[in-house]
């Protein structure tokens, strides 16, 4: 599991991939930021094929997410997938 201190290092780094040199916080809004929607499921994805792990939280609160904040709450939400 990774700490929210971690979580943010990986948001700056995958910003950084992408070209985007912004500082935030956590109120900062993903709009702000330049992430769109795509890129939200891409970081999503890469995050729990990395961690082996999945969010825990529904496809229509998932949408809601605005805030960096909200991101990482998101990402602190990932468990382990249940094995077969």
């Amino acid at each position: 599991m990774l700490t929210r201190s971690d979580l943010r290092v990986r948001l700056k780094d995958f910003l950084a991939e992408r070209g985007i040199d912004r500082s935030f916080d956590e109120s900062s809004s993903l709009q702000e930021l330049g992430i769109s929607s795509l890129e939200f499921a891409e970081m999503t994805v890469r995050l729990e094929e990395e961690l082996g792990e999945e969010g825990e939280v529904p496809a229509d609160q998932i949408r809601r997410i605005q805030t960096v904040g909200e991101l990482l709450d998101y990402f602190e939400s990932f468990k382990p997938r249940s094995s077969p």
